[in-house]
């Protein structure tokens, strides 16, 4: 009697199991872009704006949810410079890294690409990705930084709802943190 009720209990485990397999989680993922700023910016002003920026994201976040280190001043070519960004608090903890480098394109032209922040926040039903990127152009009579902060993620919603989710973080974007975000570069265009 006992080996048929551990025979039946074995096969109503494995038919349970082979019945409801586990679905992964980003079963729908997939990565979008949801809307970007643009700004010119003299060389000058560039790390004011930059602070501003950075204020704009622990106000709006919180400065307990998001620790982000900035780097000025002088900086070797080809030096990369790395730090690392935490996001959230207890099982909403996520992680990003962010690195920088000066490149030289030719005697007088320099592109330094700087991956301001990068951090999965859980916003759900999407994860969002914030990347701000500055380039930087030093030529003759080029003199000035384009400052991009732009919003992507992966939306993990069924494919029947993922333009009108999409639809409704683009407007967040384009109505609440576009707007926002623009009162902070000073004296950029």
């Amino acid at each position: 009697m006992k080996v048929f009720c551990f025979i039946f209990i074995y096969i109503l485990l494995s038919t349970s199991a082979s019945a409801n397999p586990i679905s992964p989680v980003n079963k729908y993922s997939e990565m979008q872009t949801f809307g970007s700023v643009i700004v010119q910016c003299p060389i000058e002003k560039t790390w004011k704006t930059v602070g501003n920026i950075k204020g704009w994201f622990e106000s709006v976040l919180g400065d307990f949810l998001v620790s982000i280190k900035i780097n000025g001043g002088e900086r070797e070519l080809e030096t990369t410079v790395s730090y690392d960004v935490e996001t959230g608090v207890r099982e909403e903890n996520a992680s990003g890294h962010s690195e920088e480098r000066l490149i030289e394109l030719s005697d007088y032209n320099y592109r330094l690409v700087t991956t301001f922040n990068h951090s999965t926040l859980p916003l759900m039903p999407w994860t969002t990705t914030v990347t701000l990127e500055k380039v930087t152009f030093i030529d003759n009579p080029v003199d000035y930084t384009l400052i991009k902060f732009s919003q992507s993620g992966s939306i993990n919603v069924p494919p029947s709802s993922k333009e009108a989710t999409k639809a409704k973080i683009q407007k967040l974007f384009d109505t609440v943190f576009a707007p926002s975000l623009k009162e902070k570069f000073d004296g950029c265009s």
